[in-house]
C-alpha cells in the first residue's frame, strides 16, 4: 500500500519441538518490498508460531504474503 505506515519488524519464528516447547529458531527483520526471506531448520516440529513484538509501538504489526513449510 502506497503511503501506508511501516510494519513492525520484530518477529520471532518458533517451533513446538519435543525437546523445548516453542523454541526460537529465527528472528528475521523486515524484508524489502517484494523480497523473500528463507531459512533452514534441521529438526522437526508439529506447530509453527510467528511471535510479533512491538517495542516501537508501530501502528501496523506484522504481515505475511505466503508461508511455505517443506520437509
Amino acid at each position: 500500500m502506497v503511503g501506508a505506515a511501516p510494519l513492525g519488524d520484530d518477529v520471532i519464528v518458533m517451533l513446538d519441538a519435543a525437546a523445548d516447547p516453542w523454541a526460537a529458531i529465527a528472528e528475521p527483520g523486515n524484508a524489502p518490498a517484494g523480497a523473500w526471506q528463507a531459512f533452514d531448520y534441521g529438526g522437526s516440529a508439529r506447530y509453527v508460531r510467528f511471535f510479533f513484538r512491538n517495542p516501537d509501538r508501530t501502528p501496523r504489526l506484522g504481515s505475511f504474503a505466503e508461508v511455505v513449510i517443506s520437509g
